[in-house]
C-alpha cells in the first residue's frame, strides 16, 4: 500500500542536466540513491527520499529521473524516512524493495515494502501498484536491539533488502538483530524466503551472526550489519556488509590486537558459504576485504560487469563529503575467493557521478543502488 504519485506529478527539487547527449555512450545503468535535503537540523539518516538516474556506459549521467519515492504521512510504516533497497528487474518490469520508518518515537521501527514500476522506452519509470511485505515468524529468530544513538527507543532492525533467485525461490537478505544472549551486539544478516517475488516471506535463522567465543555467553561483534549483498563466484556464495567502526564490539578489537588496524569505517566485511542460505562464516580471522579500509567509502557494493572484458568495480558513499562515488575508479580484483579493491583507471569508464550531485543539489547523498540495464 505504498502510495506513489505518477511521475508527471512529482516535482524534483532540482535537475541535473547532462552536458550533451551526443557526447555520451548509450544508456547502460539505472542508479537509485537516498538523499536528504533541507534537514540540517537533525542527523541525515532520520530523513531520506529516493531519487534516480540513468547512467551511460562510462558512468556519466544520461538522464536524471529526479525524486521518485518520498515518505507518505498516510502510510505509517514509511511516513517519515526511507531506507536503501534492492531493484529487481523482470524485463521492463521493475520491483523495488526498500525500507521505511515512521517519525519519533517510532523512528527505529523499520519495515520493508515493495514498489512496482515499468521502465519506458524514454527511460522514465512509471510507478504502479505497491504494498508493504508480509514476513511470517520474525519473532522466532529476531528481536529488538538497543541503539547507541537513541538509547531510549528500542530498535527493530529490518532493512536493506537484497534478493537472490535460486532453487526456484526468492531469498531475501536483510539487516537485522539476532535473538541472542548478547546484550548489545546483536547485529546480523537476516534471511527470509518466498515462492513468489511479492511474498509472503517466511523468516529463517540469520544467514550470518558475527560473534566470538568468550568461553561464556554468546558475544556478538557488531550492533548493525548494513547494506549486505551476496555474490556467487568460484563455486561459493560471498556475503559482504558494512559496519561503522563505532558499532563494533571493543572486546573484539582488543582481541585482534594490532590486526584491529585493518578495521575502519570503510571496511567491507566478507563472509562465505557453500550454500546460499548459509550459515556464512568469516573468510579469515579478520574478514575484511583487502584494500577496502583505505577507500574512504561506506556501504560499499561490488558491481560485476556482465561483459567478460568489462570492469568489476566498487562504489558507495564517499564518507567525507556525503556524495556518491560511482566513478569506477575502485577496481575489484579476485584471486580465487579473496577479492581486493585497488584504485585505478577504468578501462571503459571515463565519467563520474561523484560530486556532481553534491554540487548541484545542496544536501547529503548516500546508499547508491546500481543495476545494469538488460539489453
Amino acid at each position: 500500500m505504498i502510495n506513489i504519485e505518477p511521475k508527471s506529478k512529482i516535482e524534483p527539487k532540482s535537475k541535473i542536466e547532462p552536458k550533451s547527449n551526443k557526447n555520451l555512450k548509450k544508456p547502460k545503468y539505472i542508479l537509485l540513491y537516498l538523499q536528504s535535503i533541507g534537514h540540517e537540523e537533525s542527523p541525515f539518516w532520520e530523513h531520506g527520499e529516493i531519487a534516480g538516474a540513468i547512467l551511460a556506459e562510462d558512468l556519466s549521467l544520461w538522464k536524471d529521473l529526479g525524486v521518485m519515492i518520498t515518505p507518505d504521512k498516510n502510510e505509517q510504516w514509511k511516513s517519515h524516512r526511507l531506507l536503501a533497497g534492492k531493484l529487481y528487474p523482470q524485463g521492463n518490469q521493475l520491483y523495488f524493495f526498500y525500507g521505511g520508518a515512521p517519525n519519533h518515537p517510532h523512528i527505529l521501527e523499520e519495515s520493508v515494502g515493495l514498489c512496482k514500476g515499468k521502465l519506458n522506452d524514454n527511460w522514465d519509470i512509471d510507478w504502479g501498484s505497491s504494498k508493504p511485505l508480509e514476513f511470517i515468524g520474525w519473532e522466532k529468530y529476531y528481536e529488538h536491539s538497543p541503539n547507541l544513538d537513541l538509547p531510549e527507543q528500542p530498535h527493530l532492525q529490518w532493512r536493506d533488502p537484497w534478493i537472490v533467485f535460486e532453487q526456484g525461490k526468492y531469498w531475501m537478505f536483510l539487516s537485522a538483530s539476532a535473538k541472542t544472549s548478547s546484550p548489545l551486539y546483536k547485529g546480523c544478516i537476516g534471511l527470509a524466503v518466498a515462492d513468489t517475488l511479492e511474498g509472503p516471506y517466511t523468516v529463517l535463522p540469520p544467514a550470518a551472526f558475527p560473534c566470538m567465543d568468550t568461553g561464556k555467553d554468546e558475544e556478538g561483534l557488531v550492533t548493525e550489519c548494513e547494506r549486505s549483498h551476496v555474490i556467487y563466484k568460484n563455486g561459493m556464495w560471498h556475503l559482504f556488509f558494512s559496519v561503522w567502526k563505532k558499532h563494533t564490539n571493543p572486546k573484539w578489537l582488543e582481541k585482534l590486537e594490532t590486526k584491529a588496524d585493518m578495521i575502519s569505517d570503510s571496511s567491507l566485511h566478507h563472509y562465505i558459504s557453500s550454500k546460499l542460505e548459509g550459515p556464512y562464516s568469516p573468510v579469515s580471522e579478520v574478514p575484511i576485504v583487502k584494500g577496502s579500509s583505505q577507500t574512504g567509502l561506506y556501504a560499499t557494493h561490488f558491481f560485476l560487469d556482465q561483459d567478460p572484458i568489462g570492469d568489476s568495480f566498487a562504489y558507495g558513499l564517499e564518507i567525507e563529503t556525503f556524495s556518491l562515488d560511482l566513478s569506477g575508479q575502485w577496481k575489484v580484483l579476485w584471486e580465487e575467493n579473496y577479492p581486493e579493491i585497488k584504485k585505478g583507471s577504468p578501462s571503459h569508464m571515463t565519467g563520474s557521478l561523484a560530486h556532481s550531485l553534491q554540487f548541484q543539489r545542496q544536501g547529503k547523498f548516500w546508499d547508491a543502488m546500481l543495476l545494469e540495464l538488460v539489453s
